[in-house]
C-alpha cells in the first residue's frame, strides 16, 4: 500500500507545458494547437491566434467519417464533451473565453471548404501578416 501521491497537479501540468510552448516557440517557428497556447504567447510578436470551427453537424460528420464513433448520438456526445473540455480547460487558465472570436486573429469555418483550402487560407494570412514572400 502507498499513501503518497506520484500524481503531477493540474496547476504543475499547466506551468510544465506553458514552460515547453515558450521554450519552442522562443527557438523555433511552430504550430501548436490547443493548450491555451494564445494565451502562453500572448506577448510573443510572431503570435498568430486561429479558431477553426465548424457547426455541430459538420463535426459528427467528421468523427462518423473517422470512425471514431458508430452513430450520429455517440458522435455528437463526443463532440460536445470534447468542447466542454477545451472550454474549461482554457476559461480556467486564461482570462479570456474559448471561442469568442474577439480573442483570436481569425476565426474560420472549416465546414465551407476543403480542409486543404482552409489551411491555404490560414497560410495567405500569416504569410500576408508577416510580410513573407512578397
Amino acid at each position: 500500500f502507498y499513501s503518497g501521491s506520484t500524481s503531477i497537479s493540474d496547476d504543475n501540468l499547466y506551468r510544465a507545458q506553458s514552460d515547453f510552448i515558450n521554450k519552442i516557440a522562443a527557438g523555433h517557428s511552430c504550430v501548436i494547437v490547443g493548450r491555451s497556447a494564445d494565451y502562453i504567447l500572448r506577448d510573443h510578436p510572431r503570435c498568430v491566434n486561429i479558431f477553426v470551427h465548424a457547426p455541430m453537424d459538420e463535426c459528427v460528420k467528421r468523427i462518423m467519417t473517422r470512425g471514431d464513433k458508430p452513430t450520429k448520438e455517440q458522435a455528437r456526445a463526443m463532440a460536445e464533451k470534447t468542447n466542454k473540455l477545451r472550454a474549461n480547460f482554457y476559461n480556467f487558465y486564461t482570462d479570456k473565453t474559448w471561442g469568442d472570436a474577439k480573442t483570436y486573429d481569425l476565426t474560420i469555418d472549416s465546414s465551407l471548404m476543403p480542409m486543404d483550402d482552409v489551411a491555404e487560407v490560414i497560410m495567405d494570412y500569416v504569410r500576408r501578416r508577416f510580410d513573407v514572400n512578397r
